[in-house]
């Protein structure tokens, strides 16, 4: 059957798994919870986002909209400079008034950094965006992990282990897969060679 929007897979999920306690609602739950599995796992060319320079106040900036975690996150100005993650209370007693910070922790709704002011900029990858919401590029490139993820998700529901797992290593493989075919084309796809010192 053909992919092309969210009610193929609905029927392609309801299909497969052959039960009629499966409904429509059912398989919207198993849809969120496998994009949320994506959302843990994924890490593509096509989840990245640039973050523009961006002003630090008060030692911290707001976190954007989606975010998953930082590619890379840098201070801006003559000198850029990778920031290294720590954990809050380490910002918390380093918090100094300088403009350029070395250290960046999450805090809630926030980056917290080690400097009251300062700026940065960033390259972090963002949420996939809900299928419910339209098809979008994961769905185009990939409809079978959406599927295997989705099913993995019914037959956990189901209490059915063996297909459970069946689905799972399906849908694992085809993470690791775009994760690796990523990585290579950033890499410009040849093989890493060792230099020598």
């Amino acid at each position: 059957m053909p992919f092309s929007t969210y009610s193929d897979l609905r029927t392609s999920v309801q299909s497969w798994v052959a039960s009629a306690d499966v409904t429509t609602g059912l398989v919207d739950d198993f849809v969120v919870l496998a994009e949320a599995k994506f959302n843990r796992r994924l890490r593509t060319v096509e989840m990245e986002t640039a973050m523009s320079e961006t002003a630090i106040s008060s030692g911290v900036i707001a976190r954007p909209a989606g975010l998953l975690e930082f590619k890379a996150i840098w201070s801006t100005g003559a000198e850029q400079q990778a920031l290294q993650q720590a954990t809050l209370e380490f910002i918390q007693r380093q918090q100094a008034v300088s403009a350029r910070p070395k250290w960046y922790a999450w805090d809630g709704a926030n980056i917290r950094f080690d400097r009251t002011s300062g700026s940065v900029a960033a390259t972090y990858y963002t949420k996939i965006t809900a299928l419910a919401s339209g098809v979008q590029w994961l769905y185009t490139a990939s409809p079978d992990l959406y599927l295997w993820g989705t099913l993995e998700q019914a037959y956990i529901w189901r209490k059915d282990a063996t297909n459970e797992a069946v689905m799972r290593s399906r849908a694992e493989g085809l993470i690791d897969e775009l994760n690796g075919r990523s990585a290579a084309n950033q890499l410009g796809g040849g093989p890493l060679i060792a230099r020598a010192r």
